[in-house]
This record gives structure tokens, sequence and C-alpha cells, in this order.
């Protein structure tokens, strides 16, 4: 289910979230919820230090 839905996101970022859930097959929610995860998983970058909590 990733896997497609990393493919869309690879080749164009900005595709709104109910054409992604066309081409992989989910409905709109679960879609925007899993690509919003890996967009936000993609950006993190281990060598910066993450947020901290005050």
């Amino acid at each position: 289910m990733d896997r497609p839905l990393l493919a869309l996101l690879q080749q164009d970022a900005e595709t709104p979230p109910a054409e992604l859930a066309d081409a992989v097959n989910l409905s709109n929610t679960p879609c925007w919820r899993r690509s919003r995860m890996w967009v936000r998983a993609l950006r993190w970058k281990p060598s910066s230090s993450p947020p901290r909590c005050r």
C-alpha cells in the first residue's frame, strides 16, 4: 500500500489527496494521513537534531 503511494509522491509531491487516493485505491482520509506521514518522515534528516520539548 505504501510503495505505490511513495512512488506517486516522488513523481509529484503536490498531487491532491483525492487523486492519490484514487490511484492507490484508498479513501481520502487514510490516504491523506499516510501521505502526510511520509512527507514529514522524509523531511526529517537524521543528522539534524529533532525538535526539543520544553
